[in-house]
């Protein structure tokens, strides 16, 4: 996951037999038109033209908010990653543009 949007919905990157791709989930409540949804449409067509121009779909449904398995790592200062940027408190339009900056 790559963070959170105000209205619930996860930007994620994946990578399922189509390949690597970023991806947008519905919201909680099932709208299929969310923050999530555009900004990964955005970064695909902007940055992975070709591939966006043969996979335009960039939404996942909101199973994808509930029907998942979930780690996390521990940042502590004796942890073995740290987050010296602070990603984890970002939601994921400013991770997104962090990662593209």
């Amino acid at each position: 996951v790559v963070g959170q949007c105000s209205d619930s919905s996860v930007v994620l990157i994946h990578s399922s037999p189509k390949g690597v791709m970023i991806n947008g989930t519905y919201t909680r409540s099932g709208s299929k038109i969310s923050e999530a949804v555009t900004l990964a449409t955005k970064y695909m067509r902007t940055y992975f033209p070709s591939w966006y121009a043969k996979y335009p779909e960039c939404a996942k449904g909101s199973y994808y908010l509930t029907s998942f398995g979930r780690m996390r790592w521990h940042l502590t200062a004796n942890s073995v990653m740290t987050d010296s940027e602070g990603l984890r408190n970002m939601n994921a339009a400013q991770v997104l543009r962090s990662i593209f900056a």
